[in-house]
C-alpha cells in the first residue's frame, strides 16, 4: 500500500516536470574590469545585443542593481573583449550578484 501511494505520488510529481532552460550565454563586446562595470554583449544563438555586468558572487549594493535585469549576462572576475558570459544576475530590491 505505501509503495503504491509511494508510486503515484512520483507520478504525479513527474507530470509537473517541465524542460527548464539556463540563459543563453553571451559574447563580450567591451571590457569589464570592475564590479558594477557593463559593456555590449550579443547572445551566442540568437544575435540579440544585451549589457554584460561584472558582480560579485555575493549579493551586495550597488547602484547599478536596480537597472539590472534577473537573468542578464553576467561575470564575477574581470573579463576581455570576446568572452563568453555564462553567469546570470540574480536582483533582490537594491542588491544583486552573479550565480555562475
Amino acid at each position: 500500500m505505501v509503495a503504491a501511494m509511494a508510486m503515484a505520488a512520483a507520478a504525479s510529481w513527474m507530470a509537473g516536470v517541465r524542460d527548464v532552460r539556463a540563459p543563453e550565454p553571451a559574447i563580450l563586446n567591451g571590457g569589464l574590469y570592475g564590479y558594477g562595470t557593463s559593456a555590449p554583449a550579443v547572445y551566442v544563438a540568437t544575435g540579440r545585443t544585451t549589457t554584460g555586468t561584472r558582480l560579485s558572487p555575493t549579493m551586495q549594493i550597488l547602484p547599478i542593481c536596480r537597472a539590472l535585469a534577473t537573468d542578464a549576462p553576467c561575470t564575477t572576475t574581470s573579463a576581455t573583449v570576446g568572452t563568453k558570459l555564462t553567469g546570470t544576475v540574480k536582483v533582490v530590491g537594491a542588491q544583486c550578484r552573479c550565480v555562475m
